[in-house]
């Protein structure tokens, strides 16, 4: 058995055979960055293909999955969208270990939300304490490039 994991923020994928001809792998990812910079909807287009403009805070955490078949496996996200106000951060031991990767969020009309990316990459690592991380994979998303003209 595998086992991998991607944070989207962070998460875990663990592999195992299904009886469907594909090699079957969850995924389980953490969306935690920022709050305001756009995760929920990320994960919302990315999930039902939908886009709301009403803003609704994440509290603690939400769970979504969705599947997807790459390299003829059939991986199976675990998607983990937490909080972004500092009285959550408490759940980052929990979510962030056995990570493979992680995505970080920042919000294009904000820059500040760019220039907190280190500390929230430093901070996962500090919780996370993969094996290298030297070596360990990030990904950085600027979101609400639609309002890129509004930008501060």
């Amino acid at each position: 058995m595998n086992t991998w994991a991607l944070y989207l923020g962070l998460g875990f994928l663990t592999a195992v055979i299904s009886n469907h001809g594909y090699q079957k792998e969850n995924l389980s990812e953490n969306y935690r960055y920022r709050r305001h910079v756009g995760k929920t909807s990320l994960i919302t287009q990315y999930i039902d293909k939908k886009f709301s403009n009403q803003y609704k805070a994440t509290i603690g955490a939400d769970f979504f999955t969705k599947q997807e078949v790459f390299d003829d496996r059939l991986v199976t996200m675990q998607i983990w969208d937490t909080a972004g106000q500092e009285r959550f951060q408490s759940l980052g031991v929990a979510f962030y270990r056995g990570a493979d990767c992680c995505v970080l969020v920042y919000d294009v009309t904000m820059t500040n939300t760019f220039k907190t990316l280190d500390s929230w990459r430093d901070e996962f690592l500090v919780q996370s304490s993969p094996r290298n991380p030297e070596k360990f994979p990030f990904i950085v998303i600027g979101n609400k490039c639609d309002l890129d003209n509004r930008a501060d």
